[in-house]
């Protein structure tokens, strides 16, 4: 019997392909191991999600000691951790910080996340709490995505969950949703295993 897939189904799936296209490899190979620097309300809940899909995932923190309630709700799958644990640890690392750090974490951990699959950049400047000299510069670069390529050269960054907050990242249906996930213009610029050259 010939499965006929819905334009719904196909969206879905070509969504997927973009969040998911640099760490095809490492998915034929079995679960991805997953890393959040940042496990507050999104970086726990969406590392919750993956963990109970049966993905290992490290939650991490500069206070990893304090995550011990999030581990535990988040299942077997799920541990606690420095962020040099976990970018150590992930194949795919998401990025879910309070804006204003990002550009410690690019001095901190560039070179290491411009080896990785996929970096996802959930993380969103905020005037009120990054401030306005940051929100500003963000603007003149472009935007976020093109900003964060600028503090993470070299990183295959895909902005995504930056449209829902905290409040609509729990359960699994945010992972099958449509939502669009773009790759960032400025890692689009560089050979890509989901683009032809």
């Amino acid at each position: 019997m010939t499965q006929v897939l819905s334009r719904r189904r196909i969206f879905d799936v070509l969504a997927a392909a973009l969040i998911l296209g640099p760490a095809s490899k490492t998915l034929a190979q079995g679960p991805l191991e997953i890393a959040t620097i940042g496990a507050g309300n999104e970086g726990g809940a969406l590392g919750t999600i993956f963990a109970k899909l049966g993905h290992p995932v490290m939650f991490s923190s500069r206070h990893p000691e304090q995550l011990k309630d999030l581990v535990a709700t988040a299942g077997p799958n799920a541990r606690a951790g420095s962020v040099d644990d976990a970018v150590a640890f992930g194949d795919v690392i998401f990025l879910v910080v309070p804006y204003s750090a990002v550009e410690q974490i690019g001095r901190d951990y560039g070179k290491a996340l411009a080896a990785k699959p996929l970096v996802v950049d959930v993380s969103n400047p905020s005037a009120a709490r990054d401030g306005d000299a940051l929100a500003k510069w963000v603007d003149e670069q472009g935007g976020a995505g093109l900003a964060t390529a600028k503090l993470l050269p070299g990183a295959r960054l895909v902005r995504a969950f930056n449209n829902f907050g905290h409040d609509g990242l729990h359960g699994n249906e945010v992972l099958i949703k449509p939502t669009l996930a773009c790759p960032s213009p400025a890692t689009m610029r560089r050979p890509s295993p989901w683009r032809p050259d």
